[in-house]
């Protein structure tokens, strides 16, 4: 679960991405997340980093401590740099609203039989927490 940090005025954190985990690189499709995924969807703003054409809005299908799963349009290639923002509910986040503000990697994308959109899985290398309230 994200929490507050109290004790950072700034409440930024880069997550570590340099983490191996050896079941990541095991063939035959095995698992390989390091987190539990959350089934949530809600509402994710997302940008390519580079500041290229408006945010698109979309919702996320599953969520966990380093990563997110949303829909996109078919453009975003694999290794993109991606910035995005989520607002998580206050069951989440100890009675508030927590938005946040994320800056990735898309690390999976998958063909969405009839949707004109993919999925994509993209990793959390630093997010920060913006005041709501």
């Amino acid at each position: 679960m994200l929490g507050r940090d109290e004790s950072n005025p700034g409440m930024k954190a880069i997550v570590n991405s340099e983490r191996k985990n050896p079941k990541a690189a095991a063939p035959g499709g095995k698992e390989h997340r390091q987190h539990r995924r959350f089934q949530l969807s809600i509402p994710v703003e997302v940008r390519a980093s580079e500041g290229a054409g408006p945010a698109v809005q979309t919702a996320s299908r599953n969520i966990s401590a380093k990563g997110v799963y949303f829909t996109l349009a078919p453009e975003v290639g694999l290794a993109s740099q991606v910035e995005f923002f989520m607002t998580l509910p206050p069951q989440m986040c100890q009675g508030r609203t927590v938005r946040l503000h994320c800056h990735g990697r898309v690390v999976r994308r998958e063909a969405l039989d009839g949707e004109g959109r993919v999925g994509v899985a993209a990793a959390i290398d630093e997010y920060e927490f913006i005041p709501v309230d």
